[in-house]
């Protein structure tokens, strides 16, 4: 039982199984996996634009803990008195070093190992 769709490149038709029926946009061709490859590129980057508008600088741990987190974005907006994401993002990389150095601070037991 198979699917007849046309692909999204050279606009032949292709034959899916029937696991990939809603998946499959593109046929098998050398080019038209190339152009798969490079629209999905095209996406990702799409999207990470908007993502990294807000999360630019930040290690990839940390963004996905915020993106998780939104309360605490909001919470750091309180504190500051700003919506700006570029405020947000300056003091909550100013409150990841304080915490670090607290932590590592020889009164609190913390070593160099701690660090990372």
């Amino acid at each position: 039982m198979s699917s007849t769709k046309v692909c999204r490149s050279c606009h032949r038709p292709i034959k899916s199984i029937p696991h990939n029926v809603g998946r499959q946009h593109y046929c098998a061709r050398p080019a038209c996996q190339k152009e798969r490859r490079a629209a999905a590129q095209r996406a990702r980057r799409e999207r990470s634009i908007h993502q990294d508008e807000y999360m630019h600088g930040m290690k990839p741990d940390e963004a996905g803990w915020l993106m998780q987190n939104p309360w605490f974005v909001g919470l750091i907006s309180q504190w500051i008195d700003s919506i700006d994401r570029q405020d947000i993002e300056a003091f909550y990389r100013k409150l990841c070093r304080r915490g670090m150095a607290i932590l590592t601070s020889p009164k609190m037991g913390g070593t160099p190992k701690m660090r990372g």
